[in-house]
């Protein structure tokens, strides 16, 4: 029987790769260095990345999280958030904005509208694996958040404004 040894040498190298991948895992500050970011760093770890874009600037926060349990790099993540709007009525939105932001939830592809805080501030969330990221992924999720804030800003803003007419 003959043994294909030029398939078992390609799993096996697979194999290998695919154990390695972790230790192949960006970190966040070595990603927004390549980048050519300014950057402040917190004690905490995590990062203020200043994005303008269209006569706006946003402040977009990332840090590092992790999925599951264990040291696996794999499960590393890089979790971006930036404020939309401030809370206002303690959080106590109308029907009407909490169902516009459930919509734009649905309809979002990357990131999701969450409401959060003791004053229910508006914040625009992501987040995307550093197992395979570089670059570019981390400009991506940048431009794509600072936009995504620009956008469901414009929208709630009317309802903001409503509220502080009455």
């Amino acid at each position: 029987m003959k043994r294909n040894t030029g398939r078992n040498m390609l799993f096996i190298l697979v194999l290998a790769v695919i154990g390695m991948q972790g230790a192949w895992a960006a970190n966040i500050e070595d990603l927004l260095k390549k980048g050519d970011y300014t950057f402040k760093k917190a004690d905490d770890g995590s990062f203020a990345v200043a994005v303008s874009w269209q006569e706006e600037t946003s402040m977009i926060y990332i840090k590092e999280s992790k999925y599951g349990e264990g040291n696996d790099d794999a499960l590393r993540l890089a979790y971006l958030y930036c404020v939309v709007l401030p809370g206002r009525n303690n959080g106590n939105y109308p029907a009407a904005e909490l169902k516009e932001i459930a919509e734009m939830n649905d309809k979002l592809s990357v990131g999701k509208v969450s409401i959060g805080g003791d004053d229910g501030t508006i914040y625009y969330i992501s987040s995307f694996w550093l197992s395979n990221a570089d670059e570019k992924t981390l400009t991506n999720e940048l431009f794509i958040a600072h936009i995504a804030r620009q956008q469901i800003k414009k929208v709630l803003t009317a309802y903001n404004n409503d509220s502080m007419q009455h």
